[in-house]
């Protein structure tokens, strides 16, 4: 099994991971039941720029073809707890809205021994980012 990147229609695969996750917790937060301030919050964080890249993780299959077996998640070294938990939070909230097909069919996503290396977004708030950077 090999970690890859590759590009498709002139993007990155991992901008398209990037794009893909953004816009499903955007989802997730105007389907959630949380207060005004709360899904403020959350939308100030909810930028391109601020979420953790993947790698996938391929083996061919017996004709050589490629098969996506999961992801590997490069964790931000500046994200701070609460950052990361309003990320599950809705994280979770998109996951219990697709039908269990949907879930059974997701592919696994596990932490990459390596932090990515991407910086925070200078208008991100202070509270998104750890201060034991």
């Amino acid at each position: 099994m090999s970690n890859t990147s590759r590009t498709v229609e002139g993007k990155d695969e991992n901008e398209i991971f990037i794009l893909q996750k953004l816009t499903r917790r955007t989802l997730a937060l105007e389907n959630v039941d949380i207060t005004v301030k709360k899904r403020g919050r959350a939308a100030e964080v909810l930028v391109e720029e601020a979420m953790s890249s993947e790698e996938s993780c391929v083996e061919e299959d017996e004709n050589g073809k490629p098969i996506i077996l999961g992801y590997k998640i490069k964790r931000l070294s500046w994200e701070s707890r609460r950052f990361t938990s309003v990320k599950q939070y809705l994280d979770k909230a998109m996951a219990e809205s697709q039908t269990q097909r949907a879930r059974d069919r997701a592919l696994p996503r596990t932490d990459h021994e390596e932090e990515s290396p991407m910086l925070p977004p200078k208008d991100l708030p202070d509270w998104a980012i750890s201060s034991t950077e």
